[in-house]
């Protein structure tokens, strides 16, 4: 009896190790839509000049302020003003932000109007600290989404933003809103934006002066696909 009660408690104890291992690994992949993305309007501006300018940013250690959703992989193509960036976000995002079904939120690009002095901060500080001012800044709605899901837990989208014009020292944030949001204008007075920022469930700070692109140079993939 013994030896059994015994197996049992070893079995149990590799059971509970394994489960808690493999739910690490899912909570870590962010694999998912992380490459580069070649569209008609790379395609387009690579023959016309013959050549792509795409920086990258790494944002596998970042995370929302409330915790909803994790934006990752960024792309950002200069001659077409191409955004390109994944987000992941657990099912269960669906119980704190009170909606019903995946269609119900999307995904806004907003650029910060106002420079905010961001210098000796550090990457942890600016996203618990810093307030990005959403109700006076510009927005962008993604007109390409992929989305996919994975092991049951997790939702992920690739957002692809066009003509958004983004140098290195720009301030942008992604928002996580309510499908049909009011988008406020650079025009709207400040009623209007704050009555639609309040509207928002969540943002995450993607990309600050201090937080400069990388190069990122095309694969023979890439190429493949562009010259396709």
């Amino acid at each position: 009896m013994k030896k059994i009660l015994k197996r049992a408690a070893v079995i149990f104890v590799f059971t509970v190790v394994g489960a808690l291992i493999i739910r690490a690994a899912i909570s870590t992949d962010k694999s998912v839509f992380d490459d580069f993305m070649v569209t008609d309007e790379s395609r387009s501006a690579y023959a016309d000049g013959g050549k792509l300018t795409v920086g990258t940013l790494d944002l596998k250690h970042y995370i929302s302020m409330n915790g909803y959703f994790s934006a990752y992989s960024m792309y950002y193509v200069e001659e077409t003003g191409e955004l390109q960036i994944t987000v992941r976000y657990n099912n269960s995002a669906l119980d704190y932000t009170k909606t019903e079904k995946h269609e119900d939120f999307e995904f806004m690009l907003v650029k910060r109007t106002k420079a905010v002095d961001l210098t000796g901060k550090s990457a942890g500080d600016i996203e618990e600290e810093t307030q990005f001012d959403l109700y006076d800044g510009e927005y962008y709605l993604p007109e390409t989404v992929d989305t996919e899901s994975r092991w049951g837990l997790y939702k992920y989208r690739k957002l692809i933003f066009k003509n958004v014009e983004l140098t290195q020292t720009d301030e942008i944030a992604l928002v996580l809103a309510p499908k049909g949001a009011t988008v406020p204008s650079p025009e709207d007075d400040a009623l209007i934006r704050k009555e639609a920022y309040d509207t928002y469930f969540d943002m995450q700070n993607v990309h600050y002066k201090d937080q400069p692109f990388e190069e990122y140079k095309l694969s023979k993939s890439d190429k493949k696909e562009i010259n396709s």
